[in-house]
């Protein structure tokens, strides 16, 4: 059974539209016992009793999936209100669905690029290596510059540019610290344990192949499948 993997790439819960972040259509959560692919993973589930170990560990590993989900959710929408924060004092918008005609701040690399450092976090690896921060032209408009860090973070004049990339450097270390990265990491590990211990026992006795009788309609004829 394959267990969902939870890298540094962080759930890709929302959408960017005009004047605010959208949420998706919610993720799917571990359907490996709702939806079994090998025959006799089928029967084991007909079989299993309603407090049988591997029901609960499903169970537990959704709920903690879904407490996974919950708090990225919480962290993205926090990167977005202290991005609107900011968008707000430095009098630049925050460009969700825009032509770019203007200076803006752009949420697919400003905010996108936080949540993927909170993501490396989350997984363990260091998140504290210089970005390659660097000013550009932006086409023919001589009074604005594209600042980038892998992305394009901002589009602006060099003042507004010197703001921002102070902003995201500071953004950057703040979360290195934050309890919801904290919070996250502990949900991330409590899950692959679940999910862990779920595949194990769900591989032996689904080999061992001694399900009783039952209402299963594979098995039914045969009396059992052993």
């Amino acid at each position: 059974m394959a267990q969902q993997e939870l890298g540094a790439e962080l759930p890709d819960l929302w959408g960017c539209s005009t004047g605010g972040p959208r949420r998706k259509t919610d993720p799917p959560l571990l359907e490996v016992l709702s939806r079994p692919t090998i025959l006799a993973v089928e029967c084991l589930v007909q079989h299993l009793e309603p407090e049988d170990p591997i029901l609960l560990w499903h169970r537990d590993s959704g709920e903690e999936l879904r407490n996974y989900h919950q708090l990225c959710d919480r962290m993205y929408q926090e990167l977005i209100d202290s991005v609107n924060n900011l968008s707000r004092e430095i009098l630049l918008p925050l460009g969700f669905r825009w032509i770019v005609e203007s200076a803006a701040i752009t949420p697919d690399g400003f905010v996108d690029s936080l949540y993927r450092a909170a993501g490396c976090l989350v997984s363990g690896v260091s998140s504290d290596d210089e970005l390659p921060y660097r000013r550009v032209p932006y086409g023919e408009r001589e009074s604005l510059q594209q600042l980038t860090a892998g992305r394009c973070i901002a589009i602006g004049s060099e003042a507004q540019l010197s703001r921002i990339e102070t902003a995201h450097r500071e953004l950057r270390s703040w979360w290195a610290g934050h309890e919801l990265v904290r919070d996250i990491r502990e949900s991330h590990h409590r899950f692959q344990e679940l999910a862990n211990k779920l595949d194990r026992a769900v591989a032996v006795r689904s080999q061992q192949r001694t399900f009783l009788p039952g209402p299963c309609e594979i098995c039914g004829p045969w009396g059992g499948l052993r």
